[in-house]
C-alpha cells in the first residue's frame, strides 16, 4: 500500500462531458499538488543538509580552535626551553629568515 494521499483505484468512466471535464480537472490538481509536495520536500532535504553542513563546521572549528590552543601551548614551553640552552640568538635569526622568505 502506498502513503500518497492521492486515491489510487479503479475510476468508472464519466457519464458526460461535465464529468469527464472535472475528473481531468481533479487528476490535473492532483498531479499539481503532487510537484509542489516534491518541491517543498526538496528544499526541507536542502535545508537540513545546509543546518547539518553548519554543525559538522562548527564541530570542525571547536576543533581545529583546539588544536591551535594545544600548539600555542607548545610553542609556549618551546621558547623557553630553547633559551636556557643558549641557542636563541642563532634561533631568531632563522626566525628573521623565515619572515622575509615567506612575505618577498
Amino acid at each position: 500500500m502506498t502513503n500518497s494521499y492521492i486515491c489510487c483505484c479503479i475510476i468508472p468512466p464519466p457519464c458526460n462531458s461535465m464529468e469527464a471535464y472535472l475528473l481531468l480537472e481533479v487528476a490535473q490538481s492532483d498531479h499539481q499538488i503532487s510537484l509542489k509536495w516534491k518541491d517543498l520536500t526538496y528544499e526541507i532535504v536542502d535545508c537540513s543538509l545546509q543546518y547539518i553542513t553548519l554543525q559538522l563546521n562548527h564541530i570542525f572549528l571547536e576543533w581545529v580552535e583546539r588544536d591551535l590552543h594545544v600548539a600555542d601551548e607548545h610553542v609556549g614551553h618551546v621558547g623557553p626551553t630553547i633559551r636556557q640552552s643558549g641557542h636563541s640568538s642563532q634561533l631568531q635569526n632563522i626566525v628573521a629568515v623565515r619572515k622575509i622568505l615567506a612575505t618577498g
